[in-house]
């Protein structure tokens, strides 16, 4: 087997891959970031490395747990309430699984315990199926189930077990022990250096239980790169990158690559704007009765009566805009440029000031909204002054609900604080590159900012954008009014780190529209909820050609000249497909298939619906009642 028939193999599954030399990715520049699943790319490879192997690469769409012993692993996963469900899975040697799930909005990074499991969820990836393994055995498939969500009780079995190795207490300690940096910080902290980290690695005393090995290498001085931030608050990136170069020459294993001084700088560079990131919180279910009690961090613990009463108030979700924006929580709208996203947001925020629902323009109560301006160069305050006239209202009715803020001269840690005090029902960052360049590019960035934003208790809409693709690639991208596709698949071409998408509330995807008069298509994403259907907006513009706002397009609206002509020969009736299809040869329509089109636009217009079967012929396909109009 070569390595075309590895490579294609893989990405048939919709997986990515790289060629690779044994198990190591030395034949692309950047290792796993250059993945593909592009054919023309896998044909490329297989002339320059024809018998290589093939990965499975973690990457937006997937992660990899593996293990050099399932047994260990699973009983672990037993004792803390979770397992490994049916996914698909694949291994060379026994014992030595490698599971295979779909992203979820929680599995952000990579961690690691030796020996015991390994998570891939950044740039990271395992040998394919079919390729082979240094001992000679085939990599085989173990299971062709389809991979599954990656579920939340099983993640946070990992990450209780990685605290542990950390040093933490908690269930996983009965079997995690404490890892060389855990055991390297406890070293420090005692006599006789008392947390004199210059007088303990001077002293360059390096027991066995201290030694980090190959696998934890990379966390181990990320972790330290912190305490020493810390520890000495006032020394630079340069300081302590040295301290760390020390740590690695004192205590890390050589093993088959040896960590740079550049990799260290870059960590010691990034413990420098790093915060410590917010715990998601845990429930713990135990023996006894635990009402009122409270841990060890002063947390109570909660009786399933009451998580389940949260749960049930937590349906009960408040809207800004019903059925679009959620209050209190953030949110991101992401969309190509020049589609018209800034007048979109703006016109959100001028009717929720104003007391109007953004989509019926029915009265509503009128809340508090911030803009945060990043893009327009002050060009909002007019055009908010137009959407309000466009709405039938003043302008001076927006005194005391609506404020713009110029991004040019607020910084992130300023809006929150603007928030705050303009007591913002509302905040519009528009855009989220201007407001956070960072969060646009790290996932731990984003989720930390994500998490901050939920904290400050507004509900906030970050305008985004796509990637900029080659133009190639961006013909092929899926259009947003597609039948056939998901809103969450769509989201995949939005720029930068996945926290942005997969952490936040409602994602509402914003394209160009395909259908009728209508000019955007918005299709709204909301956590818990799934999604929120469609709505078609038609821009309007005034007799000299300039934009005013949006309205909703409902109806016929929709329909092309074609259609609304094709429309006049079944308006009004209830027909079975056969019928249907009968009416429409008038119209031109003579195949079967042009004839399930055309009804597939007309339901995508509301203007029909299916009943059922057909009484008299209980075999017949379903009956369609066409609106009047």
């Amino acid at each position: 087997m070569n390595f075309l028939t590895r490579a294609t193999a893989i990405t048939k599954l919709g997986f990515t891959t790289v060629p690779l030399e044994g198990k190591r990715a030395t034949y692309t520049p950047q290792g796993c970031i250059n993945r593909s699943r592009e054919q023309a790319q896998i044909d490329e490879w297989s002339q320059k490395f024809p018998d290589a192997n093939a990965a499975i690469c973690a990457d937006e769409n997937y992660v990899i747990l593996e293990s050099d012993d399932a047994l260990t692993l699973q009983g672990h996963l037993r004792s803390l309430g979770a397992e490994i469900p049916s996914t698909f899975a694949q291994q060379a040697r026994m014992n030595r699984p490698h599971w295979v799930f779909q992203r979820a909005e929680w599995t952000v990074g990579n961690a690691t315990i030796p020996g015991v499991f390994e998570f891939k969820g950044d740039n990271q990836y395992v040998v394919g199926f079919g390729s082979l393994h240094p001992s000679g055995e085939a990599y085989i498939r173990l299971n062709d189930a389809k991979p599954l969500p990656f579920p939340l009780p099983l993640w946070e079995a990992l990450m209780e077990m990685r605290e542990a190795r950390m040093g933490a207490s908690n269930r996983a300690s009965n079997f995690v022990t404490p890892g060389p940096v855990a055991l390297i910080k406890k070293a420090v902290a005692a006599f006789p250096y008392n947390g004199d980290w210059e007088a303990f690695l001077a002293a360059e005393q390096v027991p066995e239980e201290l030694v980090i090995g190959e696998s934890e290498r990379h966390f181990s001085l990320t972790s330290l790169a912190g305490t020493f931030r810390n520890a000495y608050p006032e020394e630079g990136p340069e300081e302590r990158a040295e301290r760390l170069c020390k740590v690695r020459d004192l205590f890390c294993v050589e093993g088959a690559r040896v960590i740079t001084e550049g990799e260290i700088d870059n960590i010691a560079k990034w413990a420098e704007k790093k915060t410590a990131a917010p715990k998601a919180p845990r429930v713990f279910i135990g023996h006894g009765n635990w009402n009122g009690h409270s841990t060890s961090d002063g947390k109570r613990l909660k009786t399933l009566s009451e998580l389940r009463a949260e749960r049930g108030a937590a349906k009960e979700l408040p809207f800004l805009v019903p059925g679009l924006l959620p209050a209190n929580l953030p949110h991101i709208l992401p969309g190509d440029s020049g589609l018209g996203k800034t007048p979109l947001v703006a016109q959100i925020g001028v009717a929720l000031a104003l007391g109007v629902d953004f989509l019926s323009r029915a009265p509503i109560e009128p809340r508090r909204v911030l803009i945060a301006d990043y893009e327009s160069g002050g060009q909002v305050l007019s055009m908010v002054d137009t959407i309000a006239e466009f709405l039938g209202r003043s302008p001076d009715e927006l005194n005391d609900y609506l404020t713009i803020l110029d991004g040019s001269e607020w910084k992130a840690s300023e809006v929150l604080s603007a928030a705050d005090r303009w007591k913002a029902d509302l905040v519009i960052v528009d855009a989220l590159r201007g407001f956070n360049p960072d969060a646009e590019a790290k996932n731990a960035v984003a989720g930390q900012m994500i998490a901050e934003l939920q904290r400050q208790g507004a509900g906030w809409l970050m305008v985004h954008h796509l990637r900029k693709d080659p133009a190639q690639e961006q013909a092929k991208r899926a259009k947003l009014d597609s039948e056939e596709l998901k809103v969450m698949e769509w989201l995949n071409s939005a720029a930068g780190a996945r926290a942005l998408v997969n952490q936040t509330h409602t994602r509402i995807a914003v394209d160009h529209a395909r259908t009728g008069s209508a000019d955007l298509i918005v299709r709204p994403y909301i956590k818990g909820a799934g999604e929120a259907g469609r709505i078609y907006l038609t821009r309007e513009f005034d007799d000299n050609g300039e934009p005013l706002g949006y309205s909703r397009t409902v109806g016929e609206a929709l329909l092309s000249l074609n259609r609304a002509h094709q429309f006049n020969f079944v308006r009004g009736q209830t027909l079975t497909f056969d019928e249907v299809a009968d009416r429409l040869k008038g119209a031109g329509l003579a195949s079967r298939s042009t004839v399930k089109a055309f009804i597939d636009d007309c339901e995508q217009a509301g203007l029909v619906v299916r009943e059922g079967l057909s009484r008299s012929n209980k075999s017949a396909a379903a009956r369609y009642r066409f609106e009047k109009g």
